[in-house]
């Protein structure tokens, strides 16, 4: 008989009673030395300004602050679930004006998905 590790591996995950799943339009990566802050949001409301710029309204609705070594972890799981998620339902387009906007914040850099 082979050993097959996708068949083995099992995962029981407990999920704690105050949390739940939520939904973000927005995100926020920071990092320092030694940590990486992803920042999830809910925009509510985007208006136009006097000055003929843009306000938005957010709330944090969560926050994971990961190792390096968990945050590569993490991107490339993403990547591959992406890839795999492509292959089947299609290539996903983003909307005009959409993507990583560098952001400098004190001693952190960050990228925000907008």
């Amino acid at each position: 008989m082979s050993y097959n590790p996708s068949k083995d591996k099992k995962l029981q995950a407990n999920v704690k009673r105050e949390q739940h799943a939520v939904f973000s339009t927005d995100a926020l990566v920071n990092h320092s030395p030694t940590e990486f802050r992803l920042t999830f949001f809910d925009t509510w409301i985007t208006r136009k300004t006097e000055s003929g710029g843009m306000s938005q309204n957010k709330d944090v609705v969560a926050e994971v602050v990961l190792t390096p070594a968990h945050f590569k972890i993490l991107v490339s799981a993403m990547k591959d679930n992406l890839k795999k998620y492509e292959s089947r339902f299609g290539d996903v387009s983003l909307p005009k004006g959409k993507g990583p906007q560098a952001e400098s914040r004190h001693d952190t850099e960050g990228l925000a998905y907008r």
